[in-house]
């Protein structure tokens, strides 16, 4: 997978903060049929194409390596037509999240291997960011209204998280007593969702960030971390935790505060990545034999897991408010291929 390659030379990891690459690794199901409602896709002369996020209309962001393993961007048309790109001076550009006007936001290393963020235009004009004082910059979400979220390293090595509004002004912000916060995720109101770590107990904690600032801190029950990935308009969130023998399982919290856990049968850990404004879950697992697979959890609490054919592994980063999922699967010759899932 791109992102773990990338994650493995920076020192600092995309999804999630420390859970892309622990759900890479960890995460497993059992062997099931090929959906066949599932289009599989590759950015043309890619060696491995990894979407990340897919819009209400059915765009799709995602990054792609190239003959000479430079990784570069891409935006999928709900037509199937693909265009690449690159911040100004990338020598990686890493796409996280699309708004439903198409607007792309994300994260690029230059030269030095630094990291920036950076915000797309629907039409194709980069803007790079970082916030004061930042050494390592990375975009996670991106709304309607052109507000984007995310986390930034500053000079002593400790983490924050940001908004940054479409005019440019860049806030910096932290829960009461976190000594690391990590932003995963923006509303189209402005609420924004991530976890951080507390200095009362050394616990992951999940919180939601309202639009003027105040929060809501929250943990599953007995776990040593909770990290909300998501979240929706009614402010309902999704994430994962571990469990107090460090296993990871998803959740689901309403937006009046319930939290249920759940896993995919068959699953010895889960990771759910998105959430759509009905409720309706994407995201993976690992079964007993260590095969990876992408699941579908419906607002009922049915759950549906699903590879794309010739899959050998699943993962699900992205879903829509159709309920549309993508993401990439891999094939036997180790090689990442786009998918995208229809409801």
């Amino acid at each position: 997978m791109i992102r773990d390659r990338i994650a493995a030379l920076s020192a600092f990891t995309g999804r999630g903060g420390g859970l892309a690459l622990c759900a890479a690794t960890l995460c497993a199901a059992t062997v099931v049929p090929a959906s066949a409602g599932i289009v599989k896709f590759d950015v043309h002369g890619a060696t491995a194409t990894d979407p990340t996020a897919i819009n209400v209309k059915g765009a799709i962001t995602g990054a792609y390596e190239d003959t000479s393993f430079a990784t570069h961007g891409f935006v999928r048309a709900p037509d199937g037509t693909i265009k690449s790109f690159d911040a100004s001076g990338s020598i990686a550009t890493l796409p996280n999240a699309i708004s439903g006007k198409g607007t792309i936001a994300g994260d690029y290393a230059d030269g030095s291997f630094t990291f920036h963020g950076f915000v797309r235009s629907a039409h194709g004009a980069i803007t790079s960011f970082d916030p004061s004082g930042s050494i390592l910059t990375a975009a996670t979400g991106v709304n309607d209204n052109d507000t984007i979220a995310g986390y930034f390293m500053d000079g002593s090595g400790v983490t924050h998280g940001f908004q940054r509004t479409s005019d440019g002004t860049i806030t910096v912000f932290d829960p009461k007593h976190s000594t690391f916060t990590v932003a995963n995720a923006i509303d189209n109101k402005g609420t924004i969702s991530g976890y951080f770590i507390s200095s009362i107990d050394g616990a992951y904690h999940g919180f939601l960030r309202t639009p003027v600032g105040k929060y809501r801190t929250f943990s599953v029950s007995g776990a040593i971390v909770t990290e909300s990935n998501t979240v929706n308009k009614t402010r309902a969130t999704a994430g994962v935790y571990a469990d107090s023998d460090g296993v990871y399982h998803s959740f689901a919290r309403s937006s009046t505060g319930t939290i249920t856990t759940f896993d995919p049968t068959g699953a010895i850990t889960s990771f759910a990545s998105g959430m759509s404004d009905d409720g309706t879950i994407a995201g993976d697992f690992i079964d007993t034999n260590h095969v990876q697979h992408g699941f579908v959890r419906a607002t009922d609490g049915t759950i549906t897991p699903f590879d794309p054919k010739g899959s050998a592994d699943t993962v699900a980063y992205g879903i829509n408010d159709s309920d549309a999922v993508t993401g990439h699967y891999v094939d036997s010759n180790n090689v990442d291929h786009g998918y995208v899932l229809a409801p």
